[in-house]
């Protein structure tokens, strides 16, 4: 009795394998072509997109953020983050973040997301390396402000009626990181 169950579990698991393999892609074997049903209709992405720069410090805080906020998307991690929304003319920008940019660009654009979270961080590398590069290290935070300011201003002309949301996440004397609305911190 028990091998008899056991087969008709083998076979019933087969079909399923079977069915499902011929439900999905098809091989047309006239054409010597190959084609996959897509489950995803165009057009039809995350309804929410969190961008902030992909350091260490940012990962796991990040994401509890993401989830505190309640966000139903993505998040878009590169280099900088929010630097690279505001610096999209920006000729001084060092060429090896362009195609990052580019990709940042073109997936915002291609969601049209409901929700645009914006996120920069103190000590953040990128910020730190330009401000040493123009020795000013002491206005890193309102370079940061001004490109969060930049940013929310761009993606409002790209997607009117999108909620867009910036934070700018500064750690505190109990090393914590706190993040900050923008409208708190002068935006």
């Amino acid at each position: 009795m028990a091998s008899v169950l056991g087969l008709a579990v083998v076979v019933g698991l087969w079909g399923i394998w079977v069915f499902e393999s011929r439900s999905a892609g098809k091989d047309d074997a006239n054409t010597g072509e190959f084609s996959y049903q897509l489950t995803r209709k165009p057009g039809e992405g995350p309804a929410d997109v969190i961008v902030m720069c992909d350091e260490d410090v940012m990962s796991a805080a990040g994401d509890a953020f993401a989830k505190w906020l309640k966000l139903e998307g993505i998040p878009l991690k590169a280099p900088g983050g929010v630097m690279l929304i505001s610096r999209l003319n920006d000729v001084t920008l060092d060429s090896s973040l362009k195609p990052l940019q580019r990709a940042l660009v073109e997936v915002l654009k291609r969601y049209s997301p409901r929700r645009v979270v914006l996120v920069a961080h103190t000590y953040c590398i990128y910020y730190d390396t330009v401000a040493a590069w123009n020795d000013d290290l002491a206005k890193v935070r309102q370079r940061q402000i001004a490109d969060m300011r930049a940013s929310m201003s761009v993606l409002r002309e790209w997607f009117p009626r999108a909620e867009i949301s910036g934070y700018l996440a500064e750690e505190d004397a109990n090393h914590k990181l706190v993040f900050h609305s923008a409208t708190k911190v002068g935006l």
